[in-house]
């Protein structure tokens, strides 16, 4: 994870999308790596992309 994320950015929940993509979602990014590291904007990321159900209320 550090390799890809940097140190700083060691926190979980996280998720780090695919090496030259991005996110309207995306908190950071560490040498060109976008990633999300909070557990709604990862949800709805992933609802977003792969259809997932937007979490219940």
């Amino acid at each position: 994870m550090i390799a890809l994320v940097g140190e700083q950015n060691q926190l979980l929940p996280l998720l780090v999308l695919a090496d030259g993509a991005t996110s309207q979602y995306q908190t950071g990014s560490h040498q060109g790596r976008a990633f999300i590291a909070d557990k709604d904007a990862i949800l709805a990321a992933l609802s977003e992309r792969h259809g997932f159900p937007d979490p219940h209320p």
